[in-house]
């Protein structure tokens, strides 16, 4: 187990995203120094955009709301073969930059890792076996969302709240976490979700400041 100093990020365009806008980029790079081995260097791959969607569906023989096995969550990843192909070319960026740069060549950077054991009738570090290599070795950056989408009631893609994050067709019910986003953002969430609580919470302050204007003003009617 390593721990990992994050030295820097970027963010880039791969080919596929540089079709539609070439100014949007779709793959975050994270570099980073791994502090217990040594001099050794990190480089994860984040796919920003993703084409494959998950689902979120209840367990019904659950024995309570926080028995752990009550939701049954299957992410899907790369079932759709564009986010495959988009996370190679990541992976390769990275070997580009750590081989193919005098910077790094100056300090004597080489790729170490050994073929993992799932990918060895693969040729090692081919498509193939990068391909075969994310189908084992990706996993979440906990930036789960979407799954209570905000949008018209009603709506083809299923909406759960409005635009005030108010749950259709329930009464006194909001939704304020990153589960509204009607798609995931480009980068981590953490922003993005203190912007919606920070819209909502002006909101909230706005509606029971307008409804305690009403009540004030029929009250002094009824004088």
């Amino acid at each position: 187990y390593a721990i990992a100093t994050r030295n820097g990020f970027t963010y880039i365009a791969s080919h596929r995203a540089k079709k539609e806008n070439p100014n949007w980029p779709d793959l975050q790079v994270t570099f980073s120094f791994l502090r217990l081995v040594g001099n050794a260097l990190g480089c994860t791959v984040a796919l920003g955009r993703p084409y494959s969607h998950g689902t979120l569906r209840y367990n019904t023989s659950a024995s309570s709301m926080v028995d752990d096995h009550l939701p049954i969550i299957d992410p899907q990843y790369f079932t759709h073969p564009h986010d495959l192909e988009r996370v190679i070319e990541g992976i390769e960026f990275c070997l580009n930059v750590f081989e193919g740069t005098q910077t790094f060549q100056n300090i004597g950077a080489k790729f170490t890792v050994e073929p993992i054991e799932e990918c060895r009738d693969t040729v090692f570090r081919s498509k193939d076996y990068w391909a075969c290599y994310v189908q084992y070795r990706s996993q979440s950056l906990y930036h789960t969302s979407c799954t209570c989408r905000m949008g018209k009631p009603n709506d083809r893609e299923g909406s759960v709240v409005d635009s005030k994050l108010r749950a259709h067709g329930v009464e006194k019910l909001r939704i304020i976490d990153a589960s509204v986003l009607p798609r995931v953002t480009n980068a981590n969430i953490a922003a993005p979700v203190i912007m919606i609580a920070e819209k909502i919470s002006a909101s909230l302050i706005e509606d029971h400041t307008t409804l305690a204007s009403k009540q004030k003003t029929n009250f002094g009617s009824d004088l």
